[in-house]
């Protein structure tokens, strides 16, 4: 089973047309694969713009430590794939990261074998007071 974690949008409820579930968003816990291949394009989707500018700082940095080092293109390359792999691991967090500057509320944490059966699993729960 895979774990989500249920954030929710600040801005929908302000819409008297909203509809249950709608600026509710699902976070897998774990890898993120596309975040790993296309790291820019990852972020550039999610709109992290932070995330995306801190993206191409670090491999900048990275490149220019690298060459100024004189270690080589096998280095570099080296490198490159622990920064994917950094981001990879990193990538869901930073989705959460970047909610919370925007003032998304964690609701909670789901289980699910899709994200489809996790939403399914979130919104047949009884709702929950808030704590005194």
């Amino acid at each position: 089973m895979r774990i989500y974690t249920v954030h929710d949008s600040p801005y929908w409820a302000l819409d008297e047309d909203a509809v249950l579930g709608e600026g509710v968003v699902f976070i897998r816990e774990g890898f993120c694969w596309p975040a790993f291949i296309v790291p820019l394009v990852w972020a550039l989707w999610h709109r992290l713009w932070l995330v995306a500018a801190a993206l191409v700082a670090a491999s900048a940095a990275l490149n220019a430590a690298v060459d100024l080092l004189g270690l080589g293109e096998a280095v570099k390359v080296l490198c490159g794939l622990g920064l994917l792999v950094v981001i990879g691991f990193e990538a869901n967090d930073l989705r959460r990261w970047t909610l919370g500057r925007r003032s998304w509320r964690q609701l909670g944490l789901v289980a699910g074998r899709t994200i489809g059966e996790a939403e399914h699993r979130f919104f047949m729960m009884p709702p929950r007071r808030p704590a005194a």
